[in-house]
């Protein structure tokens, strides 16, 4: 009552015999026996040579990693890594390249500013004009980073119909990166915008 049925038919078992041919059917060979079938199936959970297949597996990654290395470099949207395939997401990368863009020397303002206020005695009037001259760069970056937000969904919209979930914010970021440590890198001019 309580239980599982002792005599019954196991998944494979069902499987095997949805796919068997009828008896008399074929090509006029008889059905090879079940025993038969399975055995020829089987294959080890885990390969008999480990060394051997540890070494493969590591070759298989490495040369993975190349492709995707090569891709980072040429643009190819077949090894890209799924952040940055698609057409919307090549479109906004050629987009976001061809411009000029304050962000990218926005670690560089900072970087200035770290100094500067090293060297700068924290009660002389000076540094309040570098912060001040900080404050403005930041908003500055703010309000090119928003106008290209805004550049964007309107451009993606009238060429694709809809804004892919996380274009825009993708935009944002690859502006805010120095041209030349941008990934993958500009395939674009500056001033060739994308038709």
């Amino acid at each position: 009552m309580f239980g599982r049925k002792k005599e019954e038919p196991s998944a494979q078992s069902v499987v095997d015999q949805a796919y068997a041919p009828a008896p008399g059917a074929g090509k006029g060979t008889p059905t090879p026996k079940r025993k038969d079938q399975e055995a020829a199936r089987k294959r080890p959970l885990v390969p008999t040579d480990r060394k051997a297949s540890k070494a493969a597996e590591r070759v298989a990654i490495q040369d993975q990693r190349l492709k995707m290395r090569q891709a980072l470099d040429t643009g190819d949207e077949k090894y890209l890594p799924l952040r940055d395939k698609g057409p919307q997401k090549r479109y906004v990368r050629d987009y976001v390249d061809a411009r000029f863009s304050l962000g990218e020397y926005l670690m560089f303002g900072a970087l200035l500013f770290v100094v500067i206020s090293l060297i700068i005695p924290p009660t002389s009037a000076g540094i309040s004009y570098v912060l001040v001259g900080f404050w403005i760069m930041f908003l500055a970056v703010f309000v090119d980073v928003f106008i290209l937000s805004r550049k964007l969904r309107k451009q993606l919209t009238a060429k694709f119909g809809e804004v892919e979930r996380g274009a825009i914010w993708y935009g944002c970021m690859r502006a805010l990166q120095f041209r030349k440590l941008r990934l993958p890198k500009p395939q674009v001019k500056r001033g060739q915008y994308p038709a």
